[in-house]
């Protein structure tokens, strides 16, 4: 069994009535090691109120609280250690939309350093 919510788009593990969906358009489905990358940063803030669900046309982000500041920067460095360019850039354009999106969700509230 897996780990990671986001290789189980089917998983009803957690009630996401109170979480934002962020879905973001794939232009193509995300091979394996994007894939890893993703379940990777999934399991470093495990716990912290958000998770991914992958299926081939989307990357779905379900938001409850994030502390935005410690997820992009911890995102950014894992970008930075990728070898291969073309996994490197799409990821960095994937990443980059949706802190674009979370950037825009005006109804959060502040709780420590966690967005809700």
């Amino acid at each position: 069994m897996s780990d990671s919510l986001a290789d189980n788009p089917n998983s009803s593990k957690i009630d996401t009535q109170d979480h934002v969906l962020i879905s973001i358009p794939l232009e193509e489905p995300l091979n394996k090691s994007k894939k890893e990358i993703i379940k990777q940063l999934e399991k470093k803030f495990r716990n912290n109120g958000f998770f991914f669900e992958i299926d081939n046309f989307f990357l779905h982000f379900y938001l409850k609280s994030l502390d935005f500041t410690a997820f992009r920067e911890a995102v950014s460095k894992r970008i930075d250690e990728i070898e291969n360019k073309n996994d490197r850039r799409d990821l960095d354009e994937l990443f980059t939309y949706l802190f674009e999106k979370i950037g825009r969700i005006k109804s959060y509230g502040i709780k420590g350093k966690k967005r809700i």
